[in-house]
């Protein structure tokens, strides 16, 4: 049998009660107690987790990697990846302003 206990409480005292913690949830107050460990840079994590790093699909991501285009690792068939990888990968391709053009032309002119 489970651990329960049971306690007379007043209607507007549970209504209070069940609001209270629903607000809580809503809000995205820690309400469960749930533990989560900090993302670190360090630790593999899996494709669902790069996807939702690099903001892209699943498939994209397996097409990245089929083409080589992604830095990925793969252990016992399955792929893995590490979060400053995949963030230097999109630094990587990312567009210069006008400015940084202009003033990598400068610092060219300069040497």
């Amino acid at each position: 049998m489970q651990n329960e206990i049971f306690t007379q409480t007043l209607r507007n005292e549970l209504d209070a009660l069940i609001q209270s913690s629903v607000r809580k949830v809503l809000e995205g107050g820690n309400f469960l107690q749930k533990t989560t460990t900090p993302l670190s840079d360090d630790l593999p994590i899996d494709i669902l987790e790069a996807s939702k790093v690099i903001k892209r699909s699943v498939a994209t991501i397996y097409g990245y990697v089929h083409r080589r285009e992604i830095p990925v690792t793969k252990r016992g068939g399955k792929l893995l990846f590490y979060r400053k990888d995949l963030l230097s990968w999109l630094n990587a391709g990312k567009r210069l302003t006008n400015d940084e053009i202009c003033q990598a032309a400068h610092e060219s002119l300069v040497r």
